[in-house]
């Protein structure tokens, strides 16, 4: 009975801290939450930004002249002192945006980048062609063509070598978005 009164003297009635290794370890997270926050806003702008003045294609060092994009770029990098050159934040920016599929790397021209976001873009008018090609075949006529021959077709060019299949998909929904060609299962399409 003792006990219970220096129990909570010694224990309950101080406040609670965190072990040293935790601590360390939160501080690594919010380093990782703060710099993926970081990239997800200028992800968030670079689409805007792509789509308001309707670029197909671009090079990094050159999309980081426009006064407005830099500007953004800046303000993203204040925030974390340890991203502080704007080229270095605006490749990571492209390269999520490539994991996504909404921008694909061209291979015929250096450093140069090809939006997906728009409805025009060269990859997407690419595949409309490839599936009406595909289309007069008789093994595609009834069920369509294969994401994967898709994919293996536009591998082959030398512009597309590098794409990933994001990209291939992301092409693929936007044309089924805009009913130029349809789905007739999970993974084939037939063109309009």
């Amino acid at each position: 009975m003792v006990e219970l009164p220096r129990l909570y003297k010694n224990v309950y009635n101080k406040p609670f801290q965190l072990p040293s290794e935790l601590n360390e370890e939160k501080v690594e997270l919010d380093a990782e939450a703060i710099k993926k926050k970081m990239i997800d806003d200028l992800t968030a702008t670079l689409k805007l930004y792509l789509r308001e003045k309707q670029i197909k294609l671009f090079d990094v060092n050159e999309i980081l002249q426009d006064k407005e994009l830099h500007s953004a770029v800046l303000e993203n990098s204040s925030i974390d002192q340890q991203f502080s050159d704007p080229q270095k934040i605006l490749a990571m920016a492209v390269e999520a945006m490539v994991k996504t599929g909404e921008i694909c790397r061209r291979r015929d021209k250096k450093h140069t980048y090809e939006s997906l976001l728009l409805p025009d873009s060269e990859m997407s008018a690419f595949i409309l062609k490839l599936l009406q090609k595909e289309k007069c075949q008789n093994i595609y006529a009834e069920k369509g063509c294969h994401v994967m021959r898709v994919f293996s077709e536009i591998k082959k060019t030398l512009r597309y070598a590098d794409v990933g299949m994001s990209s291939v998909r992301y092409c693929l929904d936007q044309l089924e978005m805009n009913s130029d060609i349809i789905r007739s299962t999970d993974s084939h399409y037939v063109a309009c």
